[in-house]
């Protein structure tokens, strides 16, 4: 089951996509820690530094080239600019929050690499979460947490208002979900595939309650989802290390209700 919420906050609007998975969390972050296994399902990477790592779009790839936003699983990844809505090949989707976070003010993409995207590395810890910052894409978590029967694999997205999330979410949501669902498979969980139809409209009644959230002015939750319980400590950045630490993000506390999958 995939399930797919929005959590409203005073500084942001998080989308929130999460799946239970039969591996453990140590077998999950290694898909995702793993240079070569994070190819699986998103892209191979590289260390730029100890806070930076840049991803390698798939055939050299531009960020900014076009993609639909219903593309097959490791075709392309949408997501957002400073212009509006745009693609960045087969990276991540997310919001352009560079004037809110600080993020790098350089180009997602360096022509000398051959098609990358790069991200500074806000905060990682071992088997438990990786959280990035895209220059072009926004912020970016992952999130582990132990399950009786596995793990929880939650993904969030932030957009820095209520009103850029209902114009981006039908473009980017379906490729997030695309994202976790070719993660699930990676660790074993079996193929999952969803018509595209059915993906747009999930996202399309996600992005109508963004626009409602946006109209009304009113948050549902006026804290960073998570930051009173989690207990995350954001000053570590092992992501990509020889000793790889682990994905995650804010934890979701109870806020929107989103269309589930089966």
């Amino acid at each position: 089951m995939i399930d797919a919420s929005l959590i409203v906050w005073e500084s942001g609007t998080d989308l929130v996509i999460d799946t239970e998975v039969d591996a453990s969390p140590a077998e999950v972050w290694r898909r995702i820690a793993d240079a070569d296994e994070c190819a699986e399902w998103f892209a191979p990477f590289t260390r730029v530094d100890d806070d930076r790592v840049r991803f390698r779009l798939d055939d050299g790839e531009d960020v900014a080239g076009p993609d639909s936003p219903g593309s097959s699983p490791g075709s392309g990844t949408p997501g957002t600019d400073r212009s509006g809505v745009g693609s960045t090949g087969s990276g991540t989707p997310g919001s352009d929050s560079a004037g809110t976070y600080g993020a790098d003010e350089a180009g997602p993409a360096d022509p000398e690499a051959g098609g990358s995207l790069e991200a500074e590395v806000l905060s990682c810890e071992e088997d438990s979460h990786v959280l990035l910052e895209f220059a072009a894409l926004g912020r970016l978590g992952i999130s582990l947490r132990p399950t009786n029967d596995g793990t929880r694999i939650s993904l969030t997205c932030t957009f820095a208002t209520a009103e850029e999330a209902a114009e981006i979410l039908p473009e980017v949501g379906p490729v997030w979900e695309t994202h976790l669902r070719l993660l699930r498979e990676a660790v074993g969980a079996g193929a999952s595939d969803v018509p595209e139809s059915e993906l747009t409209a999930r996202y399309e009644q996600l992005a109508a309650q963004a626009q409602d959230d946006s109209d009304s002015n009113d948050p549902e939750d006026t804290d960073r989802p998570g930051e009173e319980s989690t207990g995350i400590d954001y000053g570590s950045h092992d992501f990509g290390s020889h000793d790889p630490g682990v994905p995650g993000a804010p934890e979701r506390r109870p806020g929107g209700d989103g269309p589930h999958d089966r």
